[in-house]
C-alpha cells in the first residue's frame, strides 16, 4: 500500500513518489475534482489501473466509470475485491455495478 489520499492532488503526489500499479478510488473524493476525474488523470499520467469504491448502488455510476475500471459498492467483501483487482489489471473494465455489488 502506497498511502491514503484525500484529494486528487494528494493521489498524484503519492504516485510520483511510489509508482503504484493500482489505485482504489472513492468516487467522492474531497476537493474540486472527484474520483472519476482523478482516476482518469492517474491512468493518463502513470498508467494506473483503477478500482472505484462507492456507497451508492446507482447503475448510472457504473455507466460513468465503465471503460475506466471496475466499481465496488461499499462494503465490498474480499472475494469481490480480488475479482475487481484481477479485472482492473488483466482485462476490460466492468460494465455493470451489479456484478460487484453485495447482495441486499
Amino acid at each position: 500500500m502506497t498511502g491514503i489520499a484525500a484529494t486528487v492532488d494528494d493521489a498524484v503526489s503519492l504516485c510520483e513518489k511510489s509508482k503504484p500499479d493500482l489505485a482504489l478510488v472513492d468516487i467522492r473524493l474531497a476537493g474540486p475534482r472527484g474520483g472519476i476525474e482523478g482516476a482518469e488523470l492517474l491512468r493518463q499520467q502513470f498508467g494506473l489501473a483503477a478500482i472505484f469504491l462507492t456507497g451508492d448502488s446507482d447503475k448510472a455510476i457504473a455507466r460513468r466509470v465503465s471503460g475506466i475500471g471496475p466499481c465496488l459498492v461499499k462494503p465490498a467483501g474480499g472475494e469481490q475485491l480480488v475479482k475487481a483487482i484481477r479485472g482492473a489489471v488483466n482485462g476490460p473494465a466492468l460494465a455493470s455495478i451489479g456484478d460487484w455489488a453485495p447482495e441486499r
